[in-house]
């Protein structure tokens, strides 16, 4: 786990990185500001990816070891696109095949739209960049 974590009020952000390593052909989470490696993805995970993606998918999941639907981020759907009140993903970049960083065309998907909800934002400004906010209250059903 990684703290603090904010719940409507002050926010605390994160930063996470996914970098392929060239020589070796590992994929190394970082983290932080810094961007400590934390640990890697073998290249026998990718073998279909030797080369550059034209996809990056990406995704998220609420679970419980009991059969119920817990809440997902803030508990509430994401309507308002508001960093103050809903959990968001921001600076959402990928990198093209000569490095520079790029804005992700995106799609989005919902499975369970009564439970939960995303929302796409595209950047509106390079500090925030592209966001997805997303959220849901779920259900003890």
């Amino acid at each position: 786990m990684i703290f603090p974590t904010s719940t409507h009020g002050r926010v605390f952000g994160k930063r996470f990185f996914i970098q392929r390593d060239l020589k070796n052909g590992r994929r190394w989470l970082r983290y932080s500001h810094d961007l400590t490696q934390i640990g890697f993805w073998p290249p026998e995970l990718f073998m279909g990816l030797k080369g550059f993606a034209s996809q990056a998918p990406w995704g998220g999941e609420a679970f419980s070891s009991v059969p119920t639907f817990p809440p997902m981020g803030s508990g509430r759907f994401p309507k308002f696109v508001d960093t103050d009140k809903d959990a968001f993903c921001s600076k959402i970049s990928i990198l093209d095949s000569v490095g520079n960083t790029r804005d992700p065309a995106v799609s989005s998907f919902e499975e369970a739209h009564a439970l939960y909800g995303v929302a796409n934002k595209p950047i509106t400004n390079k500090e925030f960049g592209h966001a997805v906010f997303f959220g849901g209250p779920g259900s003890n059903k």
